[in-house]
C-alpha cells in the first residue's frame, strides 16, 4: 500500500512538473503582434516565476518580418531580427522592461549594441554602447528606416515607403520628439506638418488631403490655455 501511494505521488509530481515546464505562450498587452513564451503555472495576477509566468522568449511578427528576444531579466537582452525569407537582418542587445503585470516588453530602438545587415548579408550599420545608426532595409534592399542614436538617446529618425519615397523625418532632444515634423503620403504629397516640444505637439498643426487641400487645422497652443 505504501509503495502504491509512493508511486502515485511520484506520478503526480512528475505530471505537475511536466505542466510547469511545458512551453506556453500568449499575446502581450503591449501589442497584438508581441507574443510572450513562458514556463510556469501561469496563475493570473501572480508575478512569481514558479506560480506565475517564467518568460524566456519574446517574439514579434509582422508582414513576414520577425523579432526574437531571448529574455533573461529586465534590462538589455540579446535579440535577432529576420527578413521574411529567414535571413538575419539585425542582432544585438535591446532594452526589455516589464509592463502590464510583469510582461516583458522589448524596445528595439534602445540598444546597447546592434549590427544591421542588408538582404545580401553584408553589414550595413551598427551601434556601439548606445551610439550609432540603426538602418533597416526591405527585401529589395531599399532603406525604410534610419535611426540615429547617441548615448542611448534618439537623435533623428527617418522613414521611407517601400519604394523609397520619404514617409516622415523627425528629430529628438533628450530622447523626446522635438522640433519641426512633416509627414508625406506615398505619392510624395505632404500629409501633415507641425511642431513638437519635449514629445508633445505644440502650436499650429495642419493635416492635408492627398490632393493638397487642407483637411484639418489644430492649434495646440489655444487648447493648452483652455
Amino acid at each position: 500500500m505504501k509503495l502504491r501511494t509512493l508511486i502515485i505521488m511520484i506520478v503526480l509530481f512528475l505530471s505537475v512538473f511536466a505542466w510547469w515546464a511545458w512551453p506556453k505562450s500568449h499575446t502581450l498587452a503591449a501589442s497584438p503582434f508581441l507574443v510572450g513564451h513562458y514556463t510556469g503555472f501561469g496563475i493570473p495576477g501572480i508575478q512569481n516565476r514558479i506560480l506565475g509566468k517564467r518568460y524566456y522568449l519574446v517574439t514579434y511578427s509582422y508582414e513576414g518580418n520577425k523579432l526574437e528576444v531571448q529574455y533573461e531579466r529586465p534590462g538589455y537582452n540579446r535579440f535577432k531580427r529576420f527578413y521574411p525569407d529567414g535571413k538575419l537582418a539585425e542582432e544585438g542587445e535591446c532594452m526589455v522592461e516589464l509592463y502590464n503585470a510583469g510582461e516583458p516588453t522589448p524596445d528595439e530602438s534602445d540598444v546597447l549594441w546592434s549590427k544591421c545587415y542588408k538582404p545580401d548579408g553584408t553589414l550595413g550599420s551598427d551601434v556601439k554602447n548606445g551610439t550609432g545608426t540603426q538602418i533597416h532595409w526591405n527585401t529589395q534592399c531599399v532603406k525604410i528606416s534610419e535611426l540615429e542614436l547617441a548615448d542611448f538617446k534618439r537623435i533623428r529618425h527617418t522613414m521611407w515607403y517601400p519604394d523609397a519615397q520619404l514617409m516622415v523625418r523627425q528629430k529628438y532632444v533628450d530622447g523626446s520628439v522635438d522640433g519641426p515634423y512633416v509627414s508625406y503620403y506615398p505619392s510624395g504629397a505632404k500629409k501633415s506638418e507641425g511642431m513638437h516640444s519635449q514629445g508633445q505637439p505644440v502650436g499650429k498643426w495642419t493635416w492635408y488631403n492627398e490632393d493638397g487641400s487642407i483637411s484639418e487645422i489644430r492649434d495646440y497652443t489655444v487648447e493648452a490655455k483652455q
